[in-house]
C-alpha cells in the first residue's frame, strides 16, 4: 500500500459526494469520497493511501485521459516476477510503487532512471489524518 503526505487545498461537496483537491507529490490531485468527511480544511495536511494495483504508468503525459491524478515520476527499481512486475517510483520526494503486468513493463521499455507519469483514478486515492 502506497501512503504519501499531501495538503488539502479545497473542498467541494454536493448530494452527498466530496471531491477534495490536494496537491500531492508537489502535483495538483483529486481525491473523491462518498462518506462523511471529518472536519478537513484547506491547507491542512493529511496521508493518502491507495494500491499498488492502482498504479497505471505512462511514458509520456496523457493531458485527454479522464484520469486527472498524474504525477511524474523516475524510475529508481524494477523487480520482475513470472507475470508482474514490481516498479520503485520516485515523485516530488517520495516514494511509491507501481504493480503493472510483465508484459507492459516489456512493451513500454521501463528501465531504471526512466521519467514515467503516475495514474491515479481519483476514487482510489484514501485520505487520513496524518499520523503524529
Amino acid at each position: 500500500m502506497n501512503r504519501l503526505p499531501a495538503t488539502i487545498r479545497a473542498l467541494h461537496s454536493a448530494d452527498g459526494l466530496h471531491l477534495l483537491e490536494l496537491t500531492l507529490c508537489g502535483q495538483p490531485c483529486t481525491a473523491f469520497a462518498s462518506a462523511a468527511l471529518p472536519p478537513w480544511q484547506a491547507g491542512q495536511a493529511v496521508e493518502v493511501l491507495f494500491r499498488e494495483l492502482d498504479v497505471a504508468l505512462s511514458t509520456a503525459p496523457c493531458p485527454t485521459l479522464s484520469i486527472r491524478n498524474s504525477l511524474p515520476c523516475r524510475i529508481v527499481a524494477i523487480r520482475h516476477g513470472a507475470l508482474f512486475s514490481d516498479v520503485t517510483l520516485h515523485s516530488g520526494g517520495a516514494t511509491l510503487h507501481a504493480v503493472i503486468t510483465r508484459r507492459s513493463c516489456d512493451s513500454l521499455a521501463l528501465h531504471e532512471g526512466m521519467t514515467v507519469y503516475a495514474l491515479i483514478k481519483s476514487n482510489a486515492l484514501q485520505l487520513l489524518e496524518p499520523t503524529p
